[in-house]
């Protein structure tokens, strides 16, 4: 289809193909057109002299005959139905035709909210088509017959065209898409003047942060489309140097200090900018020195602090969410939720502080910027960073981790300042909260190691650090049920795991000291793994028979959480033990005992052995294997022998027939006896399939697979006797319990296997 060309805007002009298709083999039938002597010829008279092939239509929107009393869409539609009607127009120019007729009305009833429409369909249109094709075909679909179309919407952006906003909006989200294509990129800088302090970019930035104390010059629709630009065109080849050639850096820099509510998410948007483009382009941070970028940052962030505080003791009922139970509802009411949390602050609040922290968190770590960053400490920073640690129903989730960050790096890049925030309480300000309550935040688990050993380069600070037990609160984390699912957010606990053991490395008199607090860590483990657990009342997860049809239903939701505890534990104590010292502490303090404990909870799921958990105990064990093999395999054989060997000669081995577990497959038959007698013995193979796979593992790697060389590492490990009796007594309950063995394996072919696959797709 081509339009015509010499066509006043006020008229419909289209060519189109009317020719249809015959019966045989889907030939053509081509059939000369015909077209009327003049425009003002009757419709009906034009219509009749039509016939299929290549037709012209050229229609006054006058000449319809439209009722101009109904609405646009009306109108479209009584003149697309009649052109349809008269012409036979096919069903595959019908978008085309439909479009004709859209601006031909538009032009015609000078109505210029039409047009503008039109015009951004068009560009939001050459957008989708950028992302959606790769460059070639994006070249020989559009831009062949559209070579300017780039130059000519950035014109669109030109102060003296006056455009809509919502149309200049289009352009910048257009251009975003069009930096995707290579070739146009190049074109695209230079209608911009990218690098120019005087191109149209920069004239719509300053224009946007003219006034500190004002609204918004702009509306939110277009600085997010200015936004989504300028962070294509800063990760796209060169454009990151040519924003700063152009001076954006002054004009971000002058854009923290505006305090206008409703231009918090812009600055938090400049803040990120300049954050991005300080560690992309090494000349960014110089000009962003010179245009006093440092100053205006700190002031910024002390600035909304201290309106966050004010927000806080406005809401006093704030911190009752820091003692009261937030997290996990009791099952099986709202199995979906996890936790919820009150946020006292707004949205673009809280944004706005993410953003300068995380641009201060940055700087702060870069070795380079120290010259610069030497006299923080002498600013409103160490009290800015009081104010946030006394807060923490405030700031908790949001920044509290990035302010333990900043104070500990703040001291590691020049450890004289650390008098100087001694001074300002700091480091007895975090002591002090974090003692009562550690935010519900994985950032603030990590950094704690690092301020600690930041805060003990001295004597004051070793010894304040002494007198707490914040190590001991921090631990009591992995026994909350509040941060179950926290601490399986990506390497949580192992980063944590090697953060305390560098820690202990560098502080040696704190170790006997954090390895008690280790063990009983253990303990409150091992405690919430009993049957009367309160985790079974929060979500039993899958380690019970499903008996109703409510159970049924949300056993997509059932998680297991005692897993996810041990799983955190293991994974934590694999990261901190990796030093023979550590281990052997580990060991003598029975550490690995309360271990091989844990495999004997009630609570484990019923796909153990081949869940996350098994491979972090796994893990675990491999690592302790080098420091004492015996005291390993020992505690392991202790359970085999208690689950396998002493069974053999109870009443519990004839009680348990093969018919007994067949009837498992029914648990809503069974009574309220019969279930948890059914709960012990399956927990019990459970728990002694465990403990024999783990051995196994071990014992093949430390062999190296030989048959010969395994049976030396348990030679090594046990007398020679008590070797024999144990593995005798073993392969005589497997030898006489073989038909139970099949029987136990169909019943757990029929449980509940959510949590299980679960574990599996996270794994894979």
């Amino acid at each position: 289809m081509e339009a015509e060309g010499a066509a006043p805007v006020d008229s419909i002009a289209v060519s189109l193909d009317t020719r249809k298709k015959t019966g045989d083999g889907g030939s053509h039938r081509r059939t000369p057109s015909k077209k009327s002597h003049s425009h003002q010829s009757d419709a009906g008279r034009q219509s009749s002299t039509l016939s299929e092939g290549l037709v012209s239509i050229h229609t006054p929107v006058c000449d319809l005959g439209l009722d101009h009393t109904a609405g646009v869409s009306a109108q479209m539609r009584q003149a697309f139905d009649k052109l349809v009607a008269q012409h036979n127009v096919p069903r595959a120019h019908h978008f085309e035709l439909r479009h004709r007729i859209y601006v031909a009305l538009a032009f015609a009833a000078g109505d210029s909210e039409l047009r503008y429409a039109l015009l951004r369909a068009r560009i939001y249109a050459a957008a989708i088509l950028s992302q959606l094709m790769n460059e070639r075909e994006f070249k020989n679909a559009f831009l062949s017959r559209e070579p300017n179309f780039t130059a000519d919407i950035i014109g669109v952006l030109q102060p003296e065209v006056h455009a809509p906003l919502s149309v200049q909006t289009a352009v910048f989200l257009a251009l975003e898409s069009l930096l995707k294509q290579r070739s146009e990129v190049s074109g695209a800088y230079v209608a911009l003047n990218a690098s120019a302090n005087h191109g149209v970019l920069m004239f719509i930035l300053r224009k946007a942060f003219t006034d500190v104390d004002g609204p918004p010059a702009f509306p939110y629709e277009l600085m997010s489309a200015l936004y989504f630009f300028l962070t294509a065109m800063a990760n796209n080849m060169n454009g990151g140097q040519l924003l700063v050639s152009a001076g954006v850096v002054p004009v971000f820099v002058s854009a923290l200090k505006h305090t206008h509510s409703q231009q918090l998410r812009s600055i938090g948007r400049a803040a990120k900018l300049l954050d991005y483009l300080i560690s992309s382009t090494s000349s960014t941070f110089p000009a962003f020195c010179s245009a006093n970028g440092i100053t205006t940052l700190v002031d910024r962030i002390h600035s909304e602090v201290m309106s966050a505080v004010a927000v806080s003791d406005a809401n006093p009922e704030a911190a009752a969410d820091l003692t009261s139970p937030v997290t996990l509802p009791r099952f099986p009411d709202y199995p979906k939720q996890l936790y919820r949390r009150r946020e006292i602050l707004a949205a673009e609040q809280i944004y706005l502080l993410k953003e300068l922290f995380k641009l201060l968190t940055h700087l702060v770590q870069q070795p380079s910027y120290n010259d610069r960053l030497r006299n923080l400490v002498e600013t409103t920073l160490p009290q800015t960073l009081r104010t946030v640690l006394n807060y923490p129903a405030a700031f908790g989730s949001n920044v509290y981790g990035m302010a333990i960050s900043i104070s500990a790096m703040l001291v590691h890049n020049e450890p004289t300042s650390l008098p100087i925030i001694q001074e300002a309480r700091l480091p007895e300000t975090m002591l002090e909260n974090l003692e009562k309550h550690v935010p519900y935040n994985s950032d603030v688990i990590m950094n704690i190691p690092g301020a600690l050993g930041a805060f003990c380069l001295n004597d004051v600070g070793m010894e304040q650090v002494r007198k707490s037990n914040i190590i001991g609160s921090v631990l009591r984390v992995f026994s909350d049920p509040d941060f179950v699912r926290i601490l399986q957010e990506g390497d949580v606990t192992g980063s944590f795991g090697a953060s305390l053991d560098e820690f202990i490395r560098h502080f040696p008199t704190v170790k006997d000291q954090a390895m008690d607090q280790i063990i009983q860590m253990l303990k409150d483990v091992l405690a919430m793994g009993e049957a009367d657990s309160p985790l079974v009342r929060l979500n039993p997860g899958n380690t019970f028979l499903l008996r109703t049809a409510e159970e049924e239903e949300l056993k997509s939701y059932y998680d297991d959480f005692y897993g996810m505890m041990l799983e955190s534990v293991t994974t934590f104590l694999e990261g901190l033990l990796e030093q023979r010292a550590h281990s052997e502490l580990f060991m003598e303090r029975g550490g690995w005992d309360l271990i091989t404990r844990a495999i004997k909870s009630p609570l484990l799921p019923f796909g153990f052995v081949k869940s996350r958990t098994f491979e972090s105990l796994h893990g675990l064990s491999s690592t302790l294997l080098d420091t004492s093999a015996e005291g390993v395999f020992r505690s392991l054989f202790k359970v085999i022998s208690e689950y396998v060997v002493e069974p053999v000669s109870s009443d519990n081995q004839q009680t348990w027939t093969v018919s007994k577990y067949l009837e498992l497959a029914n648990a809503a038959a069974l009574s309220e006896e019969e279930y948890k007698a059914a709960h012990i013995e399956i927990h019990r193979c459970i728990s002694c399939t465990g403990a024999i796979a783990l051995a196994t593992y071990l014992i093949n790697g430390s062999g190296g697979g030989s048959l010969a060389r395994c049976i030396k590492v348990i030679d090594d490990v046990l007398p020679r006797d008590e070797f024999k009796q144990l593995v005798g007594m073993v392969c005589d309950a497997y030898c006489n319990g073989i038909q139970k063995a099949v029987a136990i394996e169909h019943v757990i072919s029929t449980l509940p296997d959510a949590g299980d696959a679960k574990q599996t797709e996270k794994t894979q």
